[in-house]
């Protein structure tokens, strides 16, 4: 899941679901499966990021990719997606009626 948006023309936007099809040291090639791009290819480059508010009088620098290995996505995450099997897990209470809706509707079908 890319968790930055990086070019939204092309359907590169935070929550973005993708596929790693090859790896090389300074870019992942990949194929999109959210979104209304689903299919396309797409390359998405190891980035430069720092910390806006650092405690230190140098700047740190972290290069990586903007992405991260998704199996769950989070009941805010999945707001405005359609999936095709949602699986709910509740230890807890839920926190609001309003999440409850959100992750029930989630789901194209009761069954689902």
């Amino acid at each position: 899941m890319l968790v930055r948006n990086i070019d939204q023309s092309e359907g590169l936007c935070n929550c973005t679901r993708l596929i790693v099809t090859r790896m090389a040291p300074h870019v992942l090639k990949t194929k999109i499966i959210s979104g209304k791009n689903i299919g396309n290819m797409t390359y998405i480059p190891r980035m430069d990021m720092s910390p806006s508010q650092s405690p230190w009088p140098f700047k740190l620098n972290i290069r990586k990719f903007s992405i991260i290995l998704s199996y769950v996505m989070t009941i805010n995450k999945s707001q405005g997606k359609s999936l095709d099997n949602v699986g709910l897990y509740l230890p807890r209470v839920v926190f609001s009626h309003g999440q409850l809706y959100v992750i029930m509707s989630r789901s194209r079908a009761k069954q689902d």
